[in-house]
C-alpha cells in the first residue's frame, strides 16, 4: 500500500508512512504487530489458564509484552521498542 502512486488523501498508509520515514526510515512500513515468530500466540492464555496472575495490570502486560514485534519493509521482525 506505501508503495502504490495515489494522492495522499486516497492512501493514508502511504501518507504516513511518508511522514514516519524521516525518523524511522524503512521500519515506517511495519504494520503487523505480533508475538514473535517462533510463538503462536500471547502468553496470555497460558497465564490465565494457570491462574498465576493477580491483577488485570499483570495480563495487559503479558499481552503488551508478547505483541512488541512488528512484521514488514526489509526486515521479516523487529522488536516495537527499536521503532
Amino acid at each position: 500500500m506505501a508503495e502504490l502512486e495515489e494522492p495522499e488523501d486516497m492512501n493514508f498508509v502511504r501518507t504516513n508512512v511518508k511522514k514516519m520515514s524521516s525518523d524511522h526510515g524503512e521500519n515506517a512500513k511495519f504494520r503487523i504487530f505480533r508475538p514473535p515468530e517462533d510463538q503462536y500466540a500471547t502468553s496470555l492464555t497460558a497465564l490465565i489458564e494457570s491462574s498465576q496472575w493477580r491483577s488485570e495490570a499483570e495480563l495487559v502486560n503479558a499481552y503488551l509484552e508478547s505483541m512488541k514485534f512488528a512484521y514488514g519493509g526489509e526486515s521479516k521482525m523487529c522488536r516495537v521498542h527499536t521503532l
